[in-house]
């Protein structure tokens, strides 16, 4: 679903109920995107570690926000009528607790399957007719799935796995020869190959 970026440089859309969040004022918001990477000291035999992993992180996004009792903004946040900043405060915490996932529309980026992982609301003395806030929204991903197994060359990784087993593969043939050549022992001949493999 494509979404039109308001005049507000931020805002939150439920795409299960249509119902879009406005905010009164946006002060800061502040972007996090990371990834993790993972390096794998292991490589004993060369000294060195390399990077044998990386995933994506969780997105968040902190929004720094203002709502007021003066009409201001329309939309589903401060309601339409009755106390906007009470009104405000119930409809984050509902959607808080609900564990609603939410989009968060911005001029940068359009981040999806978001949930309202805290809210810190702030009223000053002074302003009974506002209140100041910051919402964070943490990012839910698919369940991680691992990668292959990365196939080491000997020369990169030398674990023990592959060693040489030239002599027990020699001592099982012998063991095959001589079996083999049990019937024809018990007539009390031994062939050159089976006096050859005794020595």
């Amino acid at each position: 679903m494509s979404f039109e970026i308001p005049e507000q440089p931020v805002y939150l859309y439920d795409p299960d109920t249509g119902a879009t969040y406005f905010f009164d004022g946006v002060i800061k918001i502040e972007h996090s995107i990371q990834l993790k990477i993972e390096d794998d000291p292991s490589n004993i035999k060369n000294a060195k570690a390399y990077t044998n992993n990386a995933r994506n992180e969780p997105d968040e996004i902190k929004i720094e926000i203002a709502m007021s009792n003066v009409y201001v903004t329309t939309g589903d946040l401060p309601g339409k009528s009755g106390d906007r900043l009470k009104n405000a405060f119930s409809v984050l915490d509902g959607l808080k607790s609900a564990c609603r996932l939410l989009s968060v529309v911005t001029t940068l980026k359009t981040y999806t399957k978001m949930l309202i992982k805290s809210l810190t609301v702030t009223q000053a003395e002074g302003n009974a007719d506002g209140w100041n806030g910051e919402i964070t929204l943490h990012q839910l991903l698919e369940p991680y799935k691992a990668p292959k197994a990365r196939n080491n060359t000997s020369s990169e990784v030398d674990d023990g796995t592959d060693a040489d087993r030239t002599p027990s593969l020699i001592a099982e043939l012998k063991s095959k020869i001589l079996a083999a050549s049990s019937t024809s022992g018990r007539t009390g001949k031994t062939s050159s190959t089976e006096s050859a493999l005794k020595q």
